[in-house]
């Protein structure tokens, strides 16, 4: 019995380490991601997938298939005019739809 209650516990585990835990961007537009010493905008497409990577940053790929990683503060435009930033984004997308 313990077996399997461990042999569960190890498969849930697993799926839930490689369960895709991605978002996208609802729309097409960009990022700007500015610093001390930088001010840096990025171009996605709609449906880039992103997500919060180990360094705790937000990590997609820009219109030129370039990896890019960015501060959870930085600005997020759409060219419909929404704006927000990534750590409310998905509150904005959830608002847009209401």
């Amino acid at each position: 019995l313990i077996s399997v209650v461990t042999l569960t516990l190890i498969v849930i585990g697993a799926i839930s380490l490689y369960k895709d835990n991605s978002s996208v961007f609802e729309g097409d537009g960009y990022i700007i991601e500015t610093t001390s010493k930088t001010n840096n905008k990025y171009y996605f497409s709609a449906n880039t997938k992103y997500k919060e990577n180990v360094d705790e940053k937000i990590a997609f790929s820009d219109k030129d298939s370039k990896k890019r990683a960015v501060l959870p503060a930085s600005f997020v435009h759409y060219n419909n005019g929404n704006i927000g930033r990534y750590w409310i984004c998905m509150d904005c997308i959830t608002a847009d739809k209401a």
